[in-house]
């Protein structure tokens, strides 16, 4: 029976799972298993926003059952990114405009079963559903361009500081809700600890931090201690369906610091040529497959069997 893997995320989302996810998966007697069989529907994103994350990946699994796969059938893997990013869905009117950016703008076209995904630096589509980050505007013009100028110019001022944290955890709880419910085994990390690590003004610990180590995050305040509706909603999330990387001093480590505590060396970054950037600097594949060797893969056999 074929097997789906939906790899969701940001910019973040696990790397060529191909090579350095399925490898892992080897038998106790030593032989590799089977895994010929097998779709992976890439749905990561650059810059993406949590709530472009959870809908992707809903619309995703909801086409595959819709069309007939099983539940056991399909595994979800995600990270979750930054708070504060964002994520607008175009209005139908503007539709027809839009396809036709995304059929002549080069964009990033994956075919896969049920629900194709593109990607242009100013659009993105998930099966019939369009989005606009707000990170560029090439190639809008007219209305779709009006439209795009107004959006970028609220972006800070639609939703209080409050209410990012609010909206960040909100998509969690919303994806972690549906896959419940319909019975899909679904893994998540994050890209870094923002669970806490914030002080009284909402910056985080990690902004200043220039040294090439992981910081402590102990007495700093907890993302539940934001708002009223911010505590609501951690008290909503099942913890167990994350992986992390805890030390003492930092207890809801992603793979950045998975990166710092483990592999402390700057040839472990896509680009080590940056100075005083660890956290974003994205790991390379390496790191990926040492993190889920040590955090995912009893996950991952259970659900292959």
């Amino acid at each position: 029976m074929k097997k789906y893997i939906i790899i969701g995320g940001c910019s973040y989302a696990y790397k060529d799972p191909g090579k350095y996810l399925l490898p892992l998966r080897i038998s106790e007697n030593g032989h590799e298993l089977d895994y010929d069989d097998v779709e992976f529907l890439m749905l990561g994103a650059s810059s993406a926003s949590n709530e472009f994350i959870t809908e992707a990946i809903i619309i995703a699994v909801s086409s595959l059952l819709e069309n007939g796969v099983l539940p056991k059938d399909i595994l979800v893997i995600n990270n979750f990114t930054q708070i504060g990013r964002t994520s607008v869905k175009l209005p139908i009117e503007y539709y027809e405009i839009a396809n036709d950016i995304l059929k002549f703008d080069n964009s990033d076209i994956r075919e896969y079963t049920y629900s194709p995904i593109q990607f242009t630096q100013s659009l993105v589509k998930v099966k019939n559903q369009i989005y606009s980050f707000l990170i560029s505007d090439r190639n809008l013009k007219g209305s779709i361009k009006d439209w795009y100028d107004y959006q970028s110019s609220i972006i800070y001022t639609k939703k209080t500081i409050q209410e990012h944290f609010e909206s960040y955890l909100s998509s969690i709880v919303t994806l972690q809700s549906f896959v419940k419910k319909n019975n899909i085994k679904t893994i998540s990390f994050l890209m870094n600890n923002v669970f806490d690590g914030w002080d009284s003004d909402y910056n985080h610990i990690y902004n200043n931090h220039k040294e090439f180590n992981l910081p402590s995050t102990k007495g700093t305040k907890h993302i539940s201690e934001i708002s009223d509706y911010t505590k609501a909603l951690w008290d909503c999330i099942d913890l167990d369906m994350f992986v992390f990387h805890t030390t003492n001093e930092n207890k809801y480590g992603g793979i950045d610091e998975y990166l710092l505590d483990k592999f402390p060396d700057k040839k472990y970054f896509l680009d080590p040529s940056i100075k005083n950037f660890y956290f974003g600097n994205h790991p390379t594949g390496k790191i990926y497959y040492e993190f889920a060797k040590e955090y995912m893969i009893n996950q991952i056999n259970d659900w292959f069997k």
